[in-house]
């Protein structure tokens, strides 16, 4: 199924999004940044979320937010557990992980749909969450343009 196919036609391009993340300051290459975020980031949310995050990526990004399988339950790792494992992932220090961290999820932010972001972060499990809250701003359009949140919005 094609962007198209979907509705959704992707604002950014794949080098158009690493050079996102390059800008916003990470640590370590661009490439090597966005695979350690997205995996860790994918393997920690619930499969739905997960999948629903990669669909609005870049195809070429969408492969590395790894899935869990639906059975498994996502956990409830610490925060900075998670800092720890994207910072073992990029081969980085744990001090520059939340710099490739808020890189990644800046490029992000910009490559999707403010109500995908509004889901992660209502689905993600209390570690990923305060990532999110720690390291990507939110904006004013997340619950407007959410379908979950129709209701909510203001």
């Amino acid at each position: 199924m094609s962007a198209g196919d979907r509705g959704y036609q992707h604002r950014v391009e794949y080098a158009e999004f690493l050079d996102q993340v390059r800008l916003a300051g990470a640590p370590v290459p661009a490439e090597q940044a966005a695979q350690a975020v997205l995996g860790a980031l994918g393997e920690h949310l619930p499969p739905g979320t997960a999948g629903y995050l990669a669909g609005s990526l870049p195809p070429q990004v969408a492969g590395w937010v790894a899935r869990r399988p639906e059975d498994v339950r996502p956990d409830d790792t610490p925060p900075e557990l998670l800092t720890h494992e994207i910072a073992r992932r990029c081969g980085c220090p744990d001090e520059a992980a939340p710099d490739a961290i808020r890189a990644v999820l800046l490029a992000v932010y910009r490559a999707v749909p403010g109500g995908v972001m509004y889901k992660v972060r209502a689905y993600a499990p209390g570690g990923v969450s305060a990532l999110l809250r720690d390291h990507a701003p939110e904006r004013s359009d997340d619950r407007r343009r959410s379908g979950v949140a129709a209701g909510l919005a203001g």
